[in-house]
């Protein structure tokens, strides 16, 4: 892994903010950098790939351990708030998006900050904000032609909605 210094676009701030990422500066410091970018080689990502599967595995069956231990449930939460969790669990709701902040190591370790499951105030970043960088970057010639995003979310949401749309053809031609 690397840094890449790149030009940022002319009025990024305007053009992120039409991607659907106000929040590109916090008091006055830029949150979104339209300068710079990691780049991982094909091995990385596999490796951050892994973990990120596995780290969801590991919160899903922790979190099924909790809605089945009733003592836990009513030791931690209010029976309103025990319900609500246990009952959205067993539902099995598909799950939309899931963020796992992640860092590779030098010693090729994995460190896990956070995991914002279901967080969706980040999706327009990680998704179209990034998406739309890239695309300028690799017309400006400065990326390879080639080059990918890491983030799956933009080609997720795309099929996803495609997916949306055809199970809703389907079901109003059956009514």
């Amino acid at each position: 892994m690397h840094y890449g210094e790149y030009p940022p676009r002319p009025d990024w701030a305007t053009l992120v903010s039409a991607d659907g990422v106000p929040y590109h500066t916090v008091h006055g410091i830029p949150y979104w950098d339209d300068s710079a970018a990691f780049i991982f080689s094909p091995d990385e990502i596999e490796k951050l790939k892994t973990a990120a599967e596995e780290i969801d595995r590991m919160y899903k069956k922790t979190l099924d351990t909790i809605c089945n231990d009733t003592e836990r449930l009513k030791m931690w939460f209010t029976p309103r708030v025990a319900s609500a969790i246990t009952s959205s669990w067993r539902s099995n709701p598909p799950t939309l998006f899931g963020r796992i902040d992640e860092a590779l190591l030098p010693d090729g370790s994995i460190k896990l900050f956070e995991y914002n499951a279901q967080t969706p105030s980040t999706l327009p970043e990680s998704s179209v904000a990034q998406w739309n960088w890239l695309n300028w970057q690799k017309e400006q010639g400065n990326i390879p032609s080639t080059a990918e995003q890491f983030s799956d979310a933009f080609e997720y949401l795309v099929d996803q909605r495609s997916e949306e749309r055809r199970v809703g053809k389907e079901c109003r031609s059956r009514w």
